[in-house]
């Protein structure tokens, strides 16, 4: 769960509680930060997204300023080749005009 990482990254570096929720921008950013080369930026915004949840649902207000933008802009530079998947071809309308000559729409389910 995102917000055990969060917490075992406070923990291992002795931040107070209090300080964890609201967690601050540099906080953020710090956490950001440490993930660099070891996820890709979707799993990083996942978990931001996940850690924002969690900020709202305790009412606690969100901080997502400059610096966590600059972690997450220089984050997606470090993303490692494993975590990097290669594009696939587009569908075009060709591709659609054949699989609807494919369909037999006498069958219903």
């Amino acid at each position: 769960m995102v917000q055990d990482s969060f917490h075992q990254f406070c923990n291992s570096r002795n931040i107070a509680e209090n300080s964890c929720m609201p967690a601050s921008d540099r906080l953020l950013a710090t956490f950001i930060a440490s993930c660099a080369g070891k996820v890709a930026t979707t799993t990083a915004q996942s978990w931001l997204t996940s850690i924002h949840f969690w900020h709202n649902l305790h009412g606690a207000p969100w901080h997502r300023n400059t610096l966590l933008c600059m972690s997450m802009a220089r984050l997606a530079k470090l993303v490692p080749d494993s975590s990097k998947r290669p594009h696939h071809p587009l569908v075009t309308l060709e591709h659609m005009h054949i699989l609807f000559r494919g369909l037999d729409l006498s069958i219903h389910q």
